[in-house]
């Protein structure tokens, strides 16, 4: 038994880790991506803690309530996935002007200190930075090469 929790542990971390990467990448890999990611995990937690927090003990929640919780967490993560999406809308209620500074300066400061930092540790976001600008800049050619050619022609 030990042996299979053991290795259900070092499966679910690297699984965890590369849930975690995917979702910051398709929120673009940036300073965005990351509020998003840290926005996520904040809900989910909270939403684990008052599911379970709410429970007399672990078997009740398991045993008693167990579908009910499994469609509800399953709605809470999509709505708390949604929810993260805003995360500059939250932290500009919460803090008002304070707020855009921060998220200037936040922007800035992952920009020219953590990027490489985080990139150094998780090289999957370096790989699709680069890949992302360089389909960036080829859309730019060709936009310019059709330009060019209606030039030519009218």
């Amino acid at each position: 038994m030990k042996r299979h929790l053991t290795g259900l542990s070092e499966s679910a971390i690297p699984w965890l880790r590369n849930w975690l990467l995917k979702m910051w990448r398709a929120k673009g890999g940036g300073f965005y991506g990351l509020g998003f990611v840290i926005t996520f995990i904040t809900y989910e937690i909270r939403m684990f803690a008052a599911e379970f927090g709410g429970s007399d003990s672990v078997a009740e929640v398991i045993i008693g309530e167990a579908l009910e919780s499994l469609l509800r967490i399953g709605f809470m993560s999509f709505v708390n996935g949604f929810m993260a999406l805003l995360w500059p809308v939250y932290l500009l209620e919460r803090l008002g002007l304070w707020g855009i500074a921060i998220l200037i300066g936040g922007y800035f400061g992952f920009e020219r200190v953590l990027r490489p930092i985080v990139e150094n540790w998780f090289p999957e976001l370096q790989e699709h930075r680069i890949e992302r600008e360089t389909r960036k800049s080829e859309k730019k050619e060709e936009k310019r090469t059709r330009k060019t050619r209606k030039g030519f022609k009218g």
